[in-house]
């Protein structure tokens, strides 16, 4: 079911390659033709078709470029067998948006958790030095539990609610909205992180850790293009 998205990615990046191509195609037909006929006009005008298009096309898959390169390996792996909690320890980020998500582990059971928002004017979020601790699982998986973070990924409203239910605010019983249940889509469970963040630790094929979130929906799969916003990568070592 996680890569339901990748059955829908791929006939859009099909239509979005045709839709750049035929511009491109104008316009060299366009330089061609004005060429022969010495007309400078038709030249000029064949010549913006066509560099319009090769702009329109890198601002288009520059980035996600980037994104398939990691994409095409999810789900992704457990981490290696010789994986240790301290080599969690260091800075890791990741980007929703233009926002940034940063998490500093430090080796005395610590971290830091500071989103910065650029699309709200001096939204930041920054968490004292709070605990972290790691479960370790049968087959292999691991999960890392963040004492009072955040999940960022669905936006500032979502994370927010810390945890808890942002809708139907009239079926809360007398003790307030119920937990809200995330999905791991690795282990096919639901999971609640009232008051904290779960984040699975998995690894790419070349053994490189990464620190993947939940996610917010059941049937949300692990697209080819888009899947590095679920994704902290190490930026630093201690």
């Amino acid at each position: 079911m996680g890569w339901g998205l990748c059955c829908i990615c791929l006939p859009l990046m099909i239509l979005a390659v045709g839709v750049l191509v035929a511009p491109a195609a104008l316009g060299i037909r366009e330089m061609l033709l004005g060429l022969r006929s010495g007309k400078r006009r038709r030249v000029v005008m064949g010549a913006a078709l066509l560099v319009g298009s090769v702009v329109l096309a890198a601002l288009l898959t520059v980035k996600p470029a980037q994104s398939v390169r990691f994409c095409a390996q999810a789900p992704y792996l457990p981490p290696p067998t010789t994986f240790e909690d301290e080599d969690l320890v260091g800075t890791w980020r990741a980007h929703y948006d233009g926002s940034v998500d940063t998490l500093i582990f430090k080796a005395d059971r610590t971290f830091k958790q500071v989103y910065e928002d650029r699309n709200e004017e001096d939204y930041v979020y920054e968490t004292p030095w709070n605990e972290w601790s790691v479960d370790r699982y049968a087959d292999g998986s691991v999960r890392i539990r963040l004492q009072g973070g955040r999940y960022y990924p669905a936006g500032i409203y979502m994370a927010e609610r810390d945890g808890m239910h942002p809708d139907l605010p009239g079926m809360w019983g007398a003790s307030g909205p119920p937990a809200y249940s995330f999905y791991d889509a690795f282990a096919e469970d639901t999971v609640t992180m009232v008051g904290e963040l779960v984040i699975n630790v998995r690894a790419d094929r070349s053994g490189e850790l990464l620190l993947h979130h939940m996610f917010i929906e059941i049937d949300e799969g692990f697209g080819v293009i888009g899947c590095e916003r679920n994704i902290f990568r190490r930026v630093d070592t201690p």
